[in-house]
């Protein structure tokens, strides 16, 4: 079990984790089943971005592709630094 001073929050963090590179076609429902143990979990938002970095080059054009990001809200700093460091 994970005690509330387990990990160091530092002082400039946030109560809203922010996960990358999601499948595109993940559902909202599937991203939050990922979050709903965790104490003080709230709500999430996700959002397809266009990403030019590291996109595709078809003929020395770059192509954008698209990538799912979720924001992960939770009560506290301190619940948010314990889900970045155990997911």
């Amino acid at each position: 079990m994970f005690t509330p001073d387990l990990f160091k929050v530092p002082e400039n963090a946030s109560n809203v984790v922010l996960v990358e590179n999601l499948p595109v076609d993940a559902t909202t429902r599937e991203v939050a089943h990922i979050f709903r143990p965790y104490l003080g979990y709230k709500r999430i938002r996700m959002e397809v971005k266009q990403v030019v970095e590291g996109a595709s080059s078809v003929a020395g054009i770059l192509v954008p592709h698209r990538a799912l990001v979720c924001y992960a809200e939770f009560e506290t700093q301190e619940q948010a630094t314990t889900v970045i460091n155990t997911i």
